[in-house]
């Protein structure tokens, strides 16, 4: 039998070396494989060391590229520059600017403090001083009254918040009805002198108010005691109150006054109205107790609540909550038909905003301990 002919490492015959066929020897031909495929192997290792070369120089950034990044950088950080150099002036500016105002301004700076050989400290200084309300003693208070005897009137906000303390004796004695009407949200009327309620004509009565000894003569008020005015269409629901300036009770006739049927001597009165929203639990805080508060804390008690359209079970719900605010018995407006006398009455309430006590707007100008609880 012949024996098969033996290839070159069993590869494809055109892999022989050109020359090398069937008729030489074996050994030849095998020895002529292996040198072939030796030789073909580091060809082929070669050729892909060189292919990974050329990927690895074709990774790395050219000349062009990194000159091209150089650029790129540099116009960044110019950039940077033209953005940060505007910012930089405004800010010196605005700071130059505040300092100028604060050591130009009157009033004491708490970051600019001016030294004792300032030229200008003297005058704001004379500025402040001319600014104090408050007296530091008695004998002080009495001595710059004597000296000013004509002290215009106060204006009625101050007498609804308690602020009389500037007020000369004569104008602090004399009978009077004003009313502030400058809240978008309330109005208030202040009566001062014999006040006396006639629910039966849902009057307050000021006696002494229409004899002409004031400043400015008194007229007749008009008020719906609720705190929401700018709403006309719950307002006008709300009960309206009439506040008459009237002669002196001895000046009158007997049959024509309304005699007092319940003093309360040295007590002032607070008229305010349960209707409107009241039964909302978020409107009789927001429209209701909470402004009674804000107008009626500065008493400390020593008040006495007048309502109108009262509702038995607005008593019975907030009666802890009226207790804090009143000593004595509420009066129903509408239902108790006595005289009640009073030295002084508020009608209306007075009112923050929305759920709000601000307390640079109370008669005292902070809140207390007890204002939180």
């Amino acid at each position: 039998m012949r024996s098969p002919s033996i290839t070159c490492c069993h590869l494809k015959q055109p892999f022989l070396p050109h020359g090398i066929d069937g008729k030489w020897p074996r050994k030849v031909r095998l020895l002529t494989c292996v040198i072939a495929g030796s030789l073909r192997r580091r060809l082929f290792g070669e050729r892909r060391r060189m292919n990974r070369q050329q990927r690895n120089a074709s990774a790395l950034p050219t000349p062009a590229q990194v000159s091209h990044l150089v650029v790129v950088e540099k116009e960044r950080k110019s950039g940077f520059l033209h953005r940060a150099f505007p910012l930089l002036l405004l800010t010196l500016y605005a700071v130059g600017s505040v300092l100028r105002l604060a050591l130009s301004s009157p009033f004491p700076s708490s970051f600019v403090q001016p030294s004792a050989a300032s030229s200008f400290s003297a005058e704001p200084r004379q500025d402040v001083e001319s600014l104090r309300t408050h007296i530091a003693s008695e004998t002080n208070h009495l001595q710059v009254h004597e000296e000013n005897p004509g002290d215009p009137p106060l204006p009625c906000s101050a007498r609804i918040d308690g602020r009389t303390e500037g007020a000369a004796a004569a104008n602090r004695d004399e009978a009077l009805v004003c009313c502030d009407r400058n809240h978008v949200r309330s109005d208030l009327c202040y009566a001062r002198g014999d006040v006396r309620t006639d629910s039966r004509s849902s009057s307050i009565l000021v006696y002494g108010a229409a004899d002409g000894k004031s400043a400015a003569p008194a007229t007749e008020e008009k008020i719906r005691p609720y705190t929401r005015k700018w709403d006309t269409e719950i307002t006008r629901t709300i009960q309206e109150i009439s506040i008459r300036p009237m002669p002196s009770a001895a000046a009158v006739n007997g049959s024509q006054s309304r005699a007092c049927d319940v003093r309360h001597e040295g007590l002032p009165g607070l008229l305010l109205s349960n209707g409107g929203y009241t039964g909302n639990l978020y409107h009789e805080f927001s429209d209701g107790l909470i402004p009674l508060y804000v107008t009626a804390q500065r008493f400390k008690g020593e008040v006495v609540l007048v309502v109108a359209e009262h509702r038995p079970w607005w008593l019975a719900r907030y009666g802890p909550v009226l207790q804090r605010l009143t000593n004595y018995e509420l009066v129903d407006f509408n239902r108790d038909t006595r005289v009640h006398c009073f030295s002084e009455m508020i009608v209306g309430l007075r009112i923050h905003g929305e759920l709000i006590i601000d307390p640079w707007l109370m008669p005292n100008g902070k809140l207390t301990r007890s204002q939180h609880e």
